[in-house]
């Protein structure tokens, strides 16, 4: 058997199903949307790197993840319903790749020395409008954050649970020494040690205790102290430990910086520095994580001030970012993706845009190529005048992608109207596709937005035939004034092939294609034994899934699938389906007649 096979001039050594598409007989026309949409770009806050968003998921979502920008914005466009009765839906689920690398905002909170590090939640210089203190009110201490600069569904102040009340253990000395004063606290080799120190000599043989808790719980140093220094010298240390706090870790208490005396009274051991993270970790909504500073941490939480915290920044982006983020797409399915760049050095980035959408052209193509396996298509999109848009489609000409280059007027996360850059049309005609059922046409479609405009050298009117042949996706106002996209063509400009040049038919042979390749890998990859009946078998059965229930296809022909090979190696076949393909011209010729 051999370790690799050659197919469609493709070695393939990783055992597996691939599939090709044979789209040469389809150059004269014949005749449940699939929504995973992919955004690649910048927002004013969120987490760098990807970040996922159910259907459905509402403007406060979204708002909460990334406040305001780019990503934000076009979030909510792709994930709401069109306003044609042929897009009922938006994306099924949204993949962000946030590519600006924003960092957080952090605030040091500060007693005697540095405590503790509180970090926002967020990302991003807006940070910086937080501000944070802590108060004490009937004993217990109160963590209160604001947030000057208001974001829409995150609360503008949050107040911590009160931290402190709780004696986790209580130690105290027995011993005939007057006085014994103990402390908790790092030595010079970074242990946590736990000291008791006695006046003068002992008559009842007690020793001053000098002991290493760093990895201990308090049933550990219970232990510890009965059998090395109670059971030979009497009880003199008294540590009590309630039972639901044998576990507890002696590195998370308040630490004894100052040495407290035992032997009146007993010690209870606090944890409020540790109750905060624990509020933080699992209640704050505007605080990420709480950071303490080990051993320069003070005894409690101290009071602050209120206090800003300082040090957040927007970050910006590289073409080395975009392509981060486009191998990280590989990890995920998707359908549709689209850059959020239509120019060079957008909002301040060092990003070019021929990079871009060569980066993006060429992840779409390698997906859908015999070794991607995960087909996919793209809109990409560019600010320039005529002549960049039509060079732009020239130069990028896939039957994966298609090309935009006007800018819609809609409103913004926030409810505020303004126009967006030419990648929001781009994202509108993914939200369209991805909202309506596999192999509709985007030609035609209404545009939910409230206005549409170009480069002041060209228009639809006037220079929509140019542009359609040059491999352009348009937009236009119809003879009633509404706003719909002219034509759902991709960049192909090879030849007229349908399966090469509209949108719809690309998208019914790359669903079904993966589709049926999962069916058929899951019948018989890794079988030792099958014949060609059960070949053809699988594949009218699939087929008629596709067709009747999944409806990615318009129709196949049993008749003409071909099995061309089955060894003990490869299964090969012909699997002869037609294609979605939308009407593009309605042409009534009106005869006059008399009557």
């Amino acid at each position: 058997m051999p370790r690799s096979v050659i197919f469609q001039g493709v070695e393939l050594t990783w055992p597996d199903a691939y599939s090709a598409l044979d789209l040469s007989r389809l150059l004269t026309p014949s005749s449940g949307g699939v929504g995973i949409v992919a955004l690649v770009g910048e927002a004013d806050g969120g987490k760098p790197g990807m970040n996922l968003i159910p259907g459905g998921a509402s403007s406060t979502v979204i708002s909460e993840m990334f406040k305001s920008g780019p990503l934000a914005d076009m979030a909510r466009m792709a994930l709401r319903s069109g306003t044609d009765p042929d897009v009922p839906s938006g994306a099924s689920a949204l993949l962000c790749f946030k590519t600006n690398n924003s960092t957080q905002s952090t605030l040091a909170v500060s007693g005697v020395t540095p405590a503790f590090t509180l970090t926002t939640k967020q990302y991003g210089d807006f940070t910086r409008y937080f501000t944070g203190e802590i108060a004490t009110v009937s004993g217990l201490k109160y963590l209160t954050i604001r947030d000057k600069n208001f974001v829409p569904g995150t609360p503008s102040v949050e107040v911590s649970d009160g931290v402190g009340a709780i004696s986790y253990a209580t130690l105290q000395y027995v011993g005939d020494s007057a006085t014994a004063l103990m402390s908790l606290k790092f030595d010079g080799s970074h242990k946590l040690m736990l000291t008791v120190t006695l006046d003068g000599d002992q008559t009842d043989g007690s020793l001053n205790l000098s002991l290493d808790v760093t990895t201990l719980t308090f049933y550990q140093l219970k232990q510890t102290l009965d059998l090395i220094l109670n059971t030979a010298h009497g009880i003199v240390y008294h540590l009590t430990v309630p039972t639901q706090y044998q576990q507890k870790k002696i590195i998370d208490l308040d630490y004894v910086t100052v040495d407290t005396a035992v032997k009146a009274s007993a010690y209870g051991f606090k944890a409020s520095i540790a109750e905060l993270a624990t509020w933080v970790s699992t209640k704050s909504k505007l605080i990420g994580s709480l950071a303490r500073g080990v051993e320069n941490y003070g005894a409690v939480v101290p009071t602050l001030s209120i206090s800003p915290f300082v040090g957040g920044t927007r970050g910006t982006s590289s073409n080395t970012d975009v392509q981060n983020g486009f191998n990280a797409l590989l990890e995920f399915r998707t359908n549709i993706v689209v850059p959020l760049f239509s120019s060079d050095n957008q909002d301040g980035t060092t990003v070019t845009l021929a990079s871009v959408n060569s980066i993006c052209r060429d992840h779409v193509q390698a997906r859908s190529g015999i070794l991607g396996r995960s087909e996919c298509q793209s809109y990409v999109s560019i600010k320039g005048n005529k002549d960049a848009f039509l060079a732009e489609c020239a130069r990028i000409g896939s039957r994966y992608v298609a090309v935009t280059s006007q800018a819609i007027t809609d409103t913004d996360i926030s409810g505020n109207t303004k126009i967006f850059d030419e990648y929001a049309f781009a994202v509108v005609c993914a939200q369209t596709q991805a909202g309506s059922a596999i192999g509709t046409p985007l030609t035609y479609k209404v545009l939910p937005v409230s206005g549409i405009s170009q480069d002041v050298s060209w228009t639809p009117t006037v220079d929509g035939v140019e542009l359609i042949k040059g491999g352009a996706l348009i937009a236009s106002a119809d003879e009633s004034n509404v706003l719909r996209i002219v034509n759902g063509y991709t960049s192909y400009l090879g030849d007229d092939n349908n399966a090469n040049i509209l949108i719809e038919t690309v998208e019914s042979f790359a669903v079904f294609s993966y589709n049926h390749r999962k069916f058929m890998k899951q019948k018989f990859l890794g079988k030792k034994d099958f014949n060609s009946n059960a070949v053809i078998d699988a594949i009218k059965e699939s087929l008629y899934f596709e067709k009747n229930i999944a409806k990615t296809i318009k129709n196949y022909d049993e008749k003409l699938i071909k099995i061309i090979a089955v060894s003990s190696s490869d299964l090969r076949y012909e699997c002869p389906v037609q294609g979605w393909e939308g009407i593009n011209f309605v042409l009534p010729t009106v005869v006059g007649i008399r009557v």
